[in-house]
């Protein structure tokens, strides 16, 4: 028999991750210009983006490991950027957005799992 362990770690949304950048008003548009971006829009207090933040943990260091430095996976606290928030129309969290290389917003209204994203995101780069 084969046994696989599963090792679960608490991790916060606002919490600093590996392959995750934290993007805000100073940041945004000149690290997401040209490339294919993945963002979470979240607030540290939300419920869903707390359960939602090992996923993005997960998701930034498969992109990593795949070395696609086209593509970037980033969030933005919307308590601390809601310039960025209107702009984008987030009216809840957590909501996910796909740039295009040429700043083309689109909402990903999908499943959460990380099969469900990744085969969106490969399907547009």
């Amino acid at each position: 028999f084969l046994f696989i362990t599963l090792s679960f770690t608490k991790v916060s949304p606002e919490e600093k991750l590996d392959s995750v950048t934290d993007l805000n008003g100073e940041n945004f548009d000149t690290t997401i210009k040209g490339k294919h971006a993945l963002v979470e829009f979240y607030a540290p207090w939300c419920g869903y983006c707390k359960l939602f933040a090992p996923k993005m943990k997960q998701l930034g260091g498969l992109m990593a490991k795949s070395k696609r430095t086209d593509i970037v996976v980033g969030k933005v606290n919307g308590d601390n950027n809601e310039e960025l928030g209107r702009k984008y129309k987030v009216q809840g969290y957590p909501t996910i957005y796909y740039f295009s290389p040429s700043g083309e917003p689109e909402e990903y209204n999908g499943d959460l799992s990380i099969k469900a994203i990744l085969d969106f995101l490969h399907a547009k780069t």
